[in-house]
């Protein structure tokens, strides 16, 4: 009786090895699944974020005591001093890469 309980056994564990890929491309596409749904549910937190930082800097804008002509002009100075602070960066990064 015990030699029919080790066949059967081996046999067992035969099969399990011979589905052991089969496991191993079901658990890699869950985990892939996965992945993916928690890409898209960053992506779509990203997108809310964005909107709001878009939505309060436009109420703050339309809010603001300034006046339209010093809101830009204050926005072109912020921007030409961030302009001047990467353009040296990139430039000196493109020279190193050439050289």
């Amino acid at each position: 009786m015990s030699n029919q309980i080790v066949r059967n056994s081996l046999g067992s564990l035969a099969e399990f090895a011979n589905q052991v890929p089969n496991i191993y491309k079901m658990l890699n596409q869950v985990g892939s699944l996965r992945r993916r749904q928690r890409t898209a549910r960053i992506a779509r937190h990203a997108a809310w974020l964005g909107a709001g930082l878009v939505l309060g800097a436009g109420l703050t804008t339309l809010l603001s005591p300034t006046t339209g002509a010093q809101v830009r002009r204050r926005l072109s100075d912020q921007a030409k001093r961030v302009r001047g602070y990467i353009a040296p960066a990139i430039n000196g990064a493109a020279h190193a890469e050439h050289s």
